[in-house]
């Protein structure tokens, strides 16, 4: 399976998943419109300097681990190119705006009140769940009640 070239190092990745932590998968679309926003402003990168405070706490410790990067300090040269920030957006919406694939469950509710004589209420019911089982008792459309939807997985 042929995989996917990245536009930017990793290293730039995970400066960006410091603010996003959800960079690489975020699909809300507020969210990425907040991302392209910051991303394509010419003062992206001093905003992002003044708020990798704020930033993921794991993911500050990655940056001092990985990189011997701290608050405070420089971020990736590859980053104050407008033009790779585009580079970055392009990417961020490609992998992120495809729609997705679900499998969702309908549940249709069919009921009928159904009269039937008997000795007591037990037998009742067994009498009415045989005939249903030999399909003298045939519910349908008429007999629609409610449905359900849920994601199936």
């Amino acid at each position: 399976m042929k995989t996917k070239q990245l536009v930017a190092s990793e290293e730039v990745y995970d400066f960006l998943k410091v603010i996003w932590p959800d960079y690489e998968t975020e699909s809300r679309y507020d969210n990425l419109s907040l991302i392209v926003c910051t991303l394509s402003d010419p003062d992206c990168v001093r905003w992002l300097s003044e708020n990798m405070k704020f930033g993921d706490e794991k993911q500050l410790a990655l940056m001092k681990e990985k990189y011997g990067w701290e608050v405070g300090d420089k971020l990736p040269e590859w980053l104050h190119s407008s033009y790779h920030r585009l580079l970055l957006i392009g990417e961020l919406l490609e992998s992120n705006l495809k729609l997705k694939k679900y499998t969702v469950e309908i549940t249709e509710t069919l009921s009928r009140l159904v009269s039937i004589e008997a000795e007591n209420p037990d037998e009742a019911e067994r009498l009415v769940r045989k005939k249903y089982k030999s399909c003298e008792i045939v519910l349908d459309a008429d007999d629609f009640q409610d449905y359900d939807t849920s994601i199936y997985e």
